[in-house]
This record gives structure tokens, C-alpha cells and sequence, in this order.
């Protein structure tokens, strides 16, 4: 949005000012701070995700690439871009060089948000061919962050709790999903966290090994929403923490069902890892648990348990965020809350099946799936979907030359972790009556030559 007090400028007269203001500098627009960095982003992007790819996925890494270069990415009506307090696109971003159209990035229409629209010849003309497709692309400055009493250096705009797992420091985590956004509910990845003592003249004081003394705050603070900040100090194991993780895990299990020996997520759940590590022995709730609905199929491949959902609320960010298509939600208060299709929709969108992979426990499951097989009897061999020309990566899980299912596997360059539904289920034929086996010739079984 417009800061308040900050009048927009237009993206006409704020070129026409960088051109001057390089002028008088004695450089060229591609040199500037602005042009480098929406260069960085743009080919970052369009190396990651390439053509085909969901239109809301290359929307998402387009804003965080560009809020990693100062840029803020605005989804309005129309979409706008500012920098530094002023706004330097709207509908479009179009990248100057010497007054002439270089690079245009068109914020929203189909997949090709990203192209590289001008004369091969100009291009060459202006070296700018060789910033293009070149390896080099712009670096995001390194912070310096204390984990566990080392310090590490970390890209600025690393997530904390990825930063943790960077050095080596394995934060629990169920709401939080790298290609989601992060709404901090689940309180299970909280450490404390600790920013440089300031002196009388507004400097960081500096201990015997001349690094920042740490003020630690008084309250744990989440990981999965906070951005690394030079000097920034973060204890993952303290006492603190793992006493705030063992709270969670028993507010988490105190409604949990005991149907672990039937769950379709026995054997890769969250859920049985934390308790192992931050759950206790025996339970000192002495209520009667909270009884929600089972078997509820909220799509023609999905199926709904509610007693296990621990509110995660992963399924809803994806069907808005990634799947566009807004049919889930949660109802009710407190210890009562359950997850449901909004009334009149369900989930039956062609990505649903992904809902049933990010879920960190059984509480979406697969249909298809549903009490066939235990993963831990499944044989996983890396693959490629075949079902259509984008070529998913995917896991295929099998059992005596049986395919039960088939999961995506993540590859940043074709499908990143997602995969649509027709394609994880179109494994049926192999085992149809119908498939033919011998070839025929006038209706009788022949020996192919």
C-alpha cells in the first residue's frame, strides 16, 4: 500500500528521475541499485520455477525474490510495486535501460510472467545479453546469527527456523511449509530468541571475542515467521524451549484419538515423532475428550478425520495460496474448532491430493489409499509422471509389484513439491482386467512378430 503522507510517483516521471540522477552520477540505469536488484529477482525466479508452472507458485516467489531485493510486491487491483516508498509499476514492471524496454515483468495474466522481451542485437549491443544468461546473478548480503553460542552467516531474508536447520539445528515444526506462508499457530518451533546490546552510542557492545553481547528476550518467539537480522542471537535447545514444546505437545494430545494402529499416517506423522522427543509417558488430562466428525469425505479423493486435525491449517493455505480455489476452513471456538468445506463446495479441484501430503498428521487422507497399505511395507523408487508433457517427479510406492500410490518429489526446476491428482492416480491401467496382454489377431490370441 501508499505509505501514509508518501505521494505515489509515476513509473514514467520515476525513470525519467533515475536516468537524471545517473546521469549526474556518471553511471548507466543498468548499474543502479533498482535495476540489479529486479534482475537478480527476475532471473532467479525464471530459473527455479521455468515455464508451466502454477500461476499463483511463480506469483509467490516473485514477491518473496523481490522483497529480498527492498522491493515490496503489493496484490491489489491492480498489482504495484514499490521501492523505497515509491512506486515504480503498476500492472507491469517495465526494466530500463537507457530509455529503451529491456526486461518486462508483467505481475499477473497466464505463466509467462517473466520474459526477457527485446532485440537479440540490442541486447548484445548493450552487454546486457551476458547479465542475463549468465551464472552470476546478484548475491543477497550475508547476517551474522548466533545459534546455540556459533555464529553463522546466513543470506538476509532467511527464515529463522530455516536458518536453524541450515546449521545444523532441527526445529519441530506442523503449521509451518516452505512454500506456504506462515501463520505462527501451532507455537511448537518457539526458542529464544536475543538481539546485540546497544551501548550509549547506539553500537552493538562487543564481548571478548569481539561479537555482539546478546540481550535475550524474556519470552520465546516463534521461528517459523521471524527473518534473520545481523546479530541476531537464537538458543534452539534451551530449557525454555524444550519446556514450551513439551506444553504444546500436551495441549496437542489432549484430544488426539488412540488410533494410531489404524492410521494411514502411522509410520510418517509428526505427530508420533514430537511425542517421542517432547510428549510424556502418561497424561494427567482427566476429562472426557472432545469427540469431532470421522469419515467425512469433503471431496470424491479426500477423506476427513476432524479428531485427528491439530489446526494446522496447511489444507487452507494451499487451496488459497497455491490451488486458488478457497473451499476450506475452520468452524467453531476453541477446544470445539473442526475443519469443513465451506457449505456448498467441496474439495474436488484437481490439486486436492496435495492437501493429504502436507497434512502433518492422518487427518486428511487419501480415499484411494485409505487403510491399503502401511508406508513402512512400501518400496519407494524415484520416478517421472508420464501423464502429461510436464513430467512430474515423483515417488512411486510399491509392494510385490503392486503400485499403491504415488507421491511428488520435489524438484524446484519442474514441479517443485505439488502434483495434480490425475497424474498420482493414473496407475490403475496396470492392474485393470481390461489391460491387454497378448496381442490379437482376428479375434484370437496370437504370438506377436
Amino acid at each position: 500500500m501508499i505509505p501514509v503522507g508518501k505521494k505515489p510517483v509515476a513509473p514514467e516521471r520515476y525513470k525519467q528521475r533515475m536516468n537524471q540522477e545517473n546521469r549526474k552520477a556518471g553511471k548507466s540505469l543498468r548499474n543502479s541499485e533498482i535495476t540489479n536488484s529486479i534482475i537478480a529477482a527476475a532471473i532467479r525466479v525464471h530459473r527455479a520455477l521455468g515455464p508451466g508452472f502454477l500461476e499463483s507458485v511463480y506469483e509467490e516467489a516473485l514477491a518473496v525474490e523481490f522483497a529480498l531485493c527492498g522491493i515490496q510486491f503489493v496484490r491489489q487491483k491492480p498489482i504495484a510495486l514499490f521501492y523505497k516508498d515509491h512506486q515504480v509499476g503498476e500492472h507491469r514492471l517495465d526494466f530500463v535501460v537507457d530509455g529503451k524496454i529491456v526486461v518486462e515483468l508483467k505481475a499477473v495474466s497466464a505463466l509467462e510472467d517473466i520474459h526477457f522481451a527485446i532485440g537479440r542485437s540490442y541486447l548484445k549491443a548493450t552487454n546486457l545479453e551476458d547479465v542475463l544468461m549468465s551464472d552470476q546473478v546478484p548475491a543477497s548480503p550475508l547476517v551474522n546469527v548466533q545459534i546455540d553460542g556459533v555464529w553463522h552467516q546466513f543470506a538476509k531474508g532467511t527464515r529463522v527456523i530455516e536458518a536453524c536447520a541450515q546449521a545444523g539445528a532441527y526445529i519441530p515444526r506442523y503449521c509451518y511449509h516452505p512454500k506456504l506462508s506462515s501463520p505462527g499457530n501451532c507455537r511448537i518451533c518457539l526458542i529464544e530468541m536475543g538481539m546485540p546490546r546497544m551501548g550509549p552510542d547506539r553500537k552493538p557492545e562487543l564481548g571478548s571475542d569481539a561479537r555482539p553481547i546478546i540481550n535475550w528476550m524474556p519470552r520465546p518467539q516463534i521461528s517459523c515467521a521471524q527473518d534473520v537480522v545481523d546479530g541476531m542471537g537464537i538458543r534452539t535447545n534451551s530449557p525454555l524451549a524444550e519446556e514450551c514444546r513439551r506444553g504444546v505437545m500436551e495441549f496437542l494430545l489432549i484430544n488426539h484419538p488412540l488410533d494410531c494402529p489404524i492410521c494411514d499416517q502411522a509410520g510418517e506423522c509428526l505427530l508420533q515423532e514430537f511425542s517421542v522427543e517432547y510428549g510424556r509417558a502418561d497424561s494427567r488430562f482427566l476429562e472426557h475428550k472432545v469427540k469431532k466428525p470421522k469419515r467425512v469425505e469433503i471431496g470424491p479423493r479426500v477423506t476427513l478425520d476432524d479428531e485427528r486435525c491439530i489446526l494446522c491449517s496447511r489444507c487452507i493455505r494451499f487451496c488459497q495460496e497455491i490451488a486458488k480455489d478457497d473451499v476450506l476452513g475452520f468452524v467453531d471456538r476453541g477446544s470445539h474448532t473442526i475443519l469443513t468445506a465451506h457449505p456448498g463446495k467441496r474439495l474436488e479441484n484437481n490439486y486436492s491430493l496435495n492437501t493429504v501430503d502436507i497434512c502433518p498428521v492422518g487427518a486428511l487422507t487419501s480415499s484411494h489409499f485409505r487403510f491399503e497399505m502401511r508406508v513402512w511395507f512400501l518400496k519407494e523408487t524415484q520416478s517421472v509422471c508420464t501423464s502429461c508433457a510436464t513430467g512430474c517427479n515423483m515417488i512411486i510406492g510399491s509392494r510385490e509389484d503392486m503400485i499403491y500410490r504415488q507421491t511428488p518429489r520435489e524438484n524446484p526446476a519442474v514441479n517443485s513439491v505439488w502434483m495434480c491428482d490425475y497424474g498420482r492416480l493414473n496407475f490403475e491401467y496396470l492392474t485393470s482386467t481390461d489391460r491387454l496382454l497378448e496381442p490379437y489377431r482376428r479375434g484370437a490370441a496370437s504370438r506377436y512378430r
